[in-house]
């Protein structure tokens, strides 16, 4: 997925009612210690023990994900995608003859338990990868004094999200665009009768308004810019409105339950759109299995590749065949994906280091160094160390009886300078 993405799926878990903040008195989170301390007596005593979580014979890495909590399980996927990369790279031997293992922490799905993640594992293991959580705010205090690698899934935070030791790096500068401008260019009447929705809290309002400000510079025009509570219910109301409004194409920064809501209320209501942005969260079996009729038509922009085309990617195969071996009768999901994607890098860079140099800081410069990295096709290439790329790029996918059909473009994935939009900062 695009760099951009995770500011739309942050939502999932702001279901939550009480999210905390990183000033309120109960969430600041205690710093978690120092990149460069010794590592501890349990780490062993050879002489290709390094750092923190290594030994002669193991990595441990970590994956920091909202487990418990509001809504349980709520990124299990990530866990399971790191497992399941780490099962097949020590299948193949593991890294410079190094097993690799896994710890979880779980956040309980809140902003203290994502500060106490942090903090722990800054203590227990080399690098956190694939970590996603809805409540990275909690815990960027921990992640900016431990200062260890982080090749998050995601991460929620702007300012976390730009720290420097987190990887593939990312710039909060600037947004994506290339998906909004494709729909604007196949149906320009309609974006200019478009609606927003977003829930109500501080991370998905500036998600919004950064969305807002983008796709206005490419021809999208808002005339309904509405916030949602996040347990929104009743949509019968706003699709009231949509219709007397003219709104004609909508866009969501929401999990995907209130986007079923929202369109299964507009299915109620006989009330259809020309352009249905349903953004990566509608790229999952249970939206399918959810949404029904309401949801054919949607569009689904992704930044990897389609599930459906696995027999023209070995890399993907690889993915079901591992996430099958690890957690069994579980669906591939985007968030599992890229956690998986993120193990991948990290193996890749681990793999580059000489087992006895292999240390935090090692590592960090090794990532700075990949240049076109794309998992096995799973991704467009990546300039890791490069916060700003020199191009976007992405695919869209549309909701066909019930299933995804790719509809741009052909194969692959288009990639465009322009589609790179930089926000208007004040001052």
């Amino acid at each position: 997925m695009t760099r951009r993405a995770g500011l739309l799926l942050i939502v999932l878990a702001l279901l939550a009612a009480a999210c905390g903040n990183r000033s309120g008195d109960d969430d600041t989170a205690t710093p978690a210690g120092d990149s460069d301390e010794t590592p501890s007596e349990g780490s062993g005593d050879g002489v290709f023990t390094t750092d923190i979580g290594i030994t002669d014979d193991t990595i441990t890495i970590g994956v920091i994900a909202d487990l418990t909590g509001v809504v349980p399980g709520l990124f299990k996927a990530a866990a399971d995608g790191v497992e399941a990369y780490a099962a097949k790279t020590n299948d193949e031997g593991g890294v410079n003859g190094r097993m690799i293992e896994v710890v979880e922490f779980d956040t309980g799905t809140n902003d203290r338990g994502n500060a106490q993640a942090y903090e722990d594992a800054c203590d227990e293991v080399f690098a956190a990868v694939g970590s996603e959580s809805a409540f990275d705010t909690g815990g960027f205090e921990a992640q900016r004094e431990c200062g260890f690698p982080n090749l998050a899934g995601f991460l929620t935070d702007p300012e976390a999200e730009s720290l420097p030791n987190v990887y593939p790096r990312t710039s909060g500068d600037v947004v994506f665009v290339g998906p909004a401008r494709w729909m604007a260019e196949e149906h320009p009447e309609a974006v200019e009768n478009a609606a927003v929705f977003f829930v109500n809290a501080p991370v998905t309002i500036r998600s919004a308004e950064e969305l807002i400000e983008a796709r206005e510079s490419i021809g999208w025009n808002f005339i309904y810019e509405q916030p949602v509570g996040q347990l929104e219910s009743n949509y019968t109301p706003h699709v009231i409105e949509m219709e007397n409004r003219g709104v004609q194409a909508f866009a969501f920064v929401a999990d995907v339950n209130n986007i079923v809501r929202l369109q299964v209320a507009m299915a109620d209501q006989n009330f259809d759109v020309t352009v249905a942005d349903v953004n990566t969260q509608g790229y999952t079996p249970d939206y399918l299995e959810a949404v029904g009729p309401a949801g054919e038509g949607s569009y689904v922009p992704l930044g990897h590749a389609l599930f459906e085309e696995a027999d023209q990617i070995p890399a993907m195969q690889e993915y079901f065949e591992w996430l099958e071996e690890v957690a069994p009768g579980e669906e591939p999901t985007s968030n599992g994906l890229t956690a998986w994607i993120r193990a991948a890098l990290f193996v890749e860079a681990a793999r580059a280091i000489e087992a006895e140099d292999l240390t935090r800081d090692a590592l960090m410069t090794e990532l700075d160094t990949i240049e076109g990295f794309d998992a096995g096709g799973l991704i467009p290439p990546d300039d890791v160390g490069q916060p700003v790329p020199d191009e976007a790029c992405f695919l869209i996918a549309q909701v066909q009886d019930g299933a995804y059909v790719r509809v741009f473009p052909d194969e692959g994935f288009h990639c465009s300078a322009d589609d790179i939009y930089e926000l208007q900062r004040d001052g």
